[in-house]
């Protein structure tokens, strides 16, 4: 995926596979009388072992137990209150439970890529217990949601049962951001049993698996404490756990990832003409590189809407005495004459093809979807 430009993808299943599924009583339709896309589900189920299976070595896949909550399971490994709109991996029997209703329920709010996402979640679980990721809480959550997202970055490249078009991605931000803990109240809420983060924790996550498709980016969920919130003038943000974030002098935040230490993101507060950011991004950022020795690489980009707000991206190149750094500057702006400026570089050479490029994008709008709208 070229930076800045994002394609977005909606489940479109055309192949029934065989998949290990177990089954607690009932028709197979939700107690409201829909009846969720079992070849949604068996396909979903087919590309997940698939994906996972060529990543883990000795991969074992889960048992899928699908019920209703007219017919609930009648015992579990697990220790469960609520079975009423609940779907969760239980690690004790390696089982992934399902509730239909929930998943047409995601179909109907959301379109077949919700119910994607509910699976692929889930199976995230499954994943940090093959990798022997004991880790349990919010980090274990997250680091799910992001296990989700990198199996969509897999799924848009293609050669899976399940093919995706456009609107997917879209739907399935909604359905995490429905998902996220209402009562969330940041750092605090960390350690408290069932936590699953916010909104925007959730999000964050997710697009930090489908924008990197890297897994590597994911493990830092799982090691991490409390993500704390900075501030970028009024703006809050919550910085990728894998990151160490500096407030400087100006106040602007600069991000330095600990997975790729050589790798920036400066985070400012602006000033820009009111309006969509692929309009304004020409005007803004040469103001913000006003005086330096700038050079732009390609043509301004945009990139996905993000609650309420508007992004656009542009590469560029500079030298700083000796070294020649490379990077991409985004815009996010709700269209108001405000708006936040992140600046993503890395020294070194140009770098090879969009491979390079995307590296440093990647990370950029990862980044990103930790601002609060």
């Amino acid at each position: 995926m070229r930076a800045g430009s994002a394609t977005y993808v909606a489940a479109v299943v055309i192949v029934l596979a065989g998949c290990n599924v177990t089954s607690s009583g009932g028709d197979g339709s939700g107690s409201d009388g829909t009846v969720p896309d079992r070849e949604l589900i068996a396909t979903t189920e087919q590309a997940l072992h698939q994906f996972w299976a060529g990543r883990v070595s000795g991969w074992v896949d889960p048992v899928w137990s699908f019920y209703e909550e007219a017919h609930p399971p009648t015992h579990s490994a697990c220790n469960v209150a609520n079975w009423n709109h609940n779907s969760f991996y239980c690690s004790t029997d390696q089982h992934v439970y399902i509730d239909l209703d929930l998943v047409s329920y995601l179909d109907q709010k959301f379109g077949s890529a919700g119910a994607v996402w509910l699976l692929a979640h889930e199976y995230g679980h499954r994943a940090h217990d093959e990798m022997r990721t004991t880790v349990r809480g919010i980090g274990e959550e997250l680091g799910a949601d992001c296990e989700a997202g990198v199996f969509v970055s897999a799924l848009n490249d293609g050669g899976y049962p399940v093919t995706l078009s456009a609107g997917a991605v879209r739907e399935m931000v909604g359905a995490v951001r429905e998902f996220g803990d209402k009562n969330w109240r940041g750092q605090g809420s960390w350690f408290e049993p069932a936590a699953h983060g916010g909104p925007i924790e959730r999000t964050a996550a997710f697009a930090t698996g489908w924008l990197t498709g890297e897994k590597e980016y994911c493990d830092p969920y799982t090691k991490t404490g409390p993500i704390t919130t900075v501030m970028v003038g009024p703006h809050q943000y919550r910085p990728p756990p894998d990151a160490d974030a500096t407030q400087l002098t100006d106040g602007s935040v600069r991000i330095k990832s600990l997975y790729y230490p050589d790798l920036v993101v400066d985070l400012t507060e602006v000033t820009v003409d009111k309006g969509n950011a692929v309009d304004v991004l020409a005007g803004a950022s040469s103001a913000y590189f006003s005086g330096s020795s700038v050079r732009y690489v390609g043509n301004i980009e945009a990139f996905a809407p993000i609650v309420n707000q508007s992004t656009a991206s542009v590469r560029y190149e500079q030298t700083l005495q000796t070294t020649t750094v490379h990077g991409v500057v985004v815009l996010l702006t709700p269209g108001d004459g405000t708006g936040v400026m992140f600046d993503a570089y890395l020294p070194g050479g140009v770098p090879d093809d969009d491979a390079g490029w995307n590296e440093v994008g990647n990370w950029a709008f990862s980044a990103l979807w930790g601002m609060t709208e």
